[in-house]
């Protein structure tokens, strides 16, 4: 097993890409992860994750109903929803990783965010 925290490129790293991941993560993990990525990516580094919100918690309820979705599909892809981020958390994750508040774009697409810094 690899922890991504002790992770140091023999090469400088351009990019480093995050998808659907932070949401496993706990509050603190997300701050070290977004410093890790400010201190490990030279050009940048995005994250793409889900927003936190009913919607898209009770729209899956209703496929799975509509679709026959297994019920692992439903448990798992609530959960994933109830433990992801409003866009009021993560700017709050940003500030507390000690990055400036326009450092970092934060954009939105339904119920998924887009969480990137370019240099």
């Amino acid at each position: 097993m690899a922890d991504v925290f002790e992770y140091r490129a023999a090469e400088p790293v351009d990019f480093v890409i995050s998808s659907l991941l932070t949401h496993h993560f706990s509050n603190v993990m997300i701050v070290n992860f977004l410093r890790w990525m400010e201190s490990t990516a030279r050009r940048g580094w995005l994250i793409y994750d889900l927003q936190r919100h009913m919607v898209p918690y009770y729209f899956i309820g209703l496929m799975g109903k509509v679709t026959s979705l297994h019920r692992i599909v439903i448990h798992d892809g609530r959960k994933s929803v109830a433990r992801s981020l409003t866009r009021a958390e993560w700017e709050q994750r940003i500030a507390s990783a000690g990055l400036a508040s326009n450092a970092a774009q934060l954009r939105w697409f339904l119920y998924r965010f887009v969480i990137g810094r370019l240099r």
